[in-house]
C-alpha cells in the first residue's frame, strides 16, 4: 500500500506540473488556429474582392469593346460619306470647266462672226435695201446678216443658260464644301473618340492581365464560359424552332452545301478544329485577318444574336434551320439586329479583337443542334494554310 500511495502521489505531482504545460500549448494551439481562421477569412474577403473586381472590369470591357465597335461602324459610314461627297465635288468640278470651255467656244465664234461682218464692209441694211444695182448679191448679203444675227442671238442666249449653269454649279460645290468640311471634322472627332476607347481598353486589358488566372482556373472558366455559350445556342434554338426554308438556293439546305460554303472572310487558319486551347480545345476556328476586314454570312438565315459575350466579344449567331447554326466571334462590329434575316455574303461583321484579345482574327464555328462540327469540312478547302 505504501508503494502505491507513492505512485499515485507521483502521478497527481506530475499532473500539476505538466498541466500547466499542457494548457498553455492548447492555447497557443486555440490561437494559431483562430489566427489561420482568421486569414482563411481575409483571404476569402480579398478573393471576392478580387472576383468582383475581375467581375467590374470585364463589364468595363464589354462597354468599352462595344463602344468601339459603335465608333468604328460609324467610322466607316463616315468614310463612305466623305467618298461620295469628294466624288460628287469631282463631278462639279468637271462640269464647271466644260461650261467655261464652252463660254470661250461660244466667244472665239462670236469674235468669227463679227470679224466676217466687218470684212463685208460693214453694210447698213437701209442701203443694202436702196442698192438697186446688184439686187441679187443685196439679197444675199441681206440674208448672210439675219443668219449671223440668229446665230448671235442664240449664241447669247446659250451663253446666258451657261452662266446660269455656272451660277448653280458654284452654289451645289460651295454646299458640297461645307458639307464635306463637317464630314471631315466629325471623322475626326470619331477617330478621337475610337483612340480613347482603345486606350481604356487597353488599360482594362493590363488591369486583367494583372489578375492572372492560373491554369486550373482559367481551364473552369473556359468549360464555364462554353458551357454558358451552349445555353445560350440551346435557348436560341428553342426560340428559333420556326426557322424554315432558309437555304441559299430554292431546294438546299444547309446540309446540301456541305463542302462548298465560302468562308466568312479570307485569311490564315491559325487555329484547326479540335487544337489545343489552354486547358481545353478549339471547337471550331480561328481564321487571321486584318482589324475591320469585312466578315460575311456563309449562307442565309436569321440573326438569332448579336450582343456581346464574355469570352467571344462581339458575337454573331445565324440559324439556318434544321439545327444548324454558324457563329463569328471577336469582331470589332456587327452590322446585323437580331431578328432579322441576311443573305448568303451579306456583311454582317467585320473582324476585331473583342473579348480581350491582343490580335485581331475571326472566330468561325458551326453547331448542328448544340454540337460543334468542323467548319473546314463545310467550307471550301484550305489552300497552303489559308482560306476564301
Amino acid at each position: 500500500m505504501p508503494g502505491r500511495k507513492h505512485v499515485l502521489g507521483c502521478f497527481f505531482l506530475s499532473t500539476l506540473v505538466f498541466h500547466p504545460l499542457v494548457s498553455a500549448n492548447l492555447t497557443k494551439k486555440q490561437n494559431d488556429l483562430n489566427q489561420v481562421l482568421e486569414e482563411i477569412k481575409n483571404t476569402t474577403k480579398a478573393v471576392e474582392r478580387v472576383q468582383v473586381k475581375k467581375g467590374s472590369l470585364v463589364d468595363q470591357l464589354a462597354a468599352a469593346e462595344k463602344e468601339y465597335g459603335e465608333i468604328a461602324r460609324e467610322l466607316k459610314k463616315l468614310k463612305t460619306a466623305t467618298t461620295r461627297k469628294q466624288q460628287d465635288l469631282q463631278k462639279i468640278s468637271e462640269q464647271i470647266d466644260e461650261q467655261n470651255t464652252e463660254i470661250e467656244k461660244i466667244a472665239q465664234q462670236l469674235q468669227g462672226q463679227i470679224r466676217s461682218a466687218y470684212a463685208m464692209g460693214r453694210m447698213k441694211k437701209l442701203r443694202l435695201l436702196l442698192n438697186q444695182q446688184d439686187l441679187v448679191r443685196a439679197n444675199r448679203i441681206m440674208v448672210y446678216f439675219e443668219y449671223l444675227n440668229r446665230e448671235r442671238l442664240d449664241k447669247l442666249e446659250l451663253t446666258k443658260q451657261i452662266l446660269q449653269n455656272l451660277a448653280r454649279l458654284d452654289g451645289e460645290e460651295r454646299v458640297a464644301s461645307q458639307k464635306l468640311s463637317q464630314l471631315v471634322e466629325q471623322k475626326q472627332a470619331e477617330q478621337t473618340k475610337l483612340s480613347n476607347t482603345r486606350d481604356t481598353r487597353a488599360a482594362l486589358l493590363a488591369e486583367l492581365k494583372k489578375e492572372e488566372l492560373s491554369k486550373t482556373e482559367e481551364l473552369r472558366q473556359l468549360k464555364q464560359r462554353k458551357a454558358k455559350l451552349r445555353r445560350l445556342i440551346a435557348s436560341l434554338q428553342t426560340l428559333n424552332d420556326d426557322v424554315s426554308d432558309v437555304g441559299s438556293s430554292p431546294g438546299k439546305s444547309f446540309k446540301q452545301q456541305k463542302g462548298s460554303m465560302k468562308w466568312p472572310v479570307q485569311g490564315r487558319l491559325s487555329k484547326k478544329f479540335g487544337s489545343r486551347r489552354g486547358g481545353g480545345q478549339w471547337d471550331g476556328v480561328l481564321i487571321n485577318a486584318e482589324e475591320g476586314v469585312e466578315v460575311h454570312a456563309v449562307t442565309r438565315g436569321r440573326m438569332v444574336y448579336a450582343d456581346w459575350l464574355k469570352g467571344y466579344g462581339l458575337l454573331a449567331i445565324i440559324d439556318h434551320g434544321e439545327g444548324y447554326m454558324t457563329l463569328y466571334a471577336f469582331n470589332q462590329s456587327l452590322y446585323k439586329e437580331e431578328g432579322g434575316w441576311v443573305d448568303q455574303g451579306d456583311i454582317i461583321a467585320s473582324v476585331g479583337k473583342s473579348g480581350g484579345r491582343s490580335l485581331a482574327g475571326l472566330y468561325f464555328g458551326i453547331r448542328k443542334k448544340g454540337k460543334p462540327l468542323n467548319p473546314a469540312k463545310w467550307c471550301r478547302k484550305v489552300r497552303l494554310g489559308k482560306v476564301n
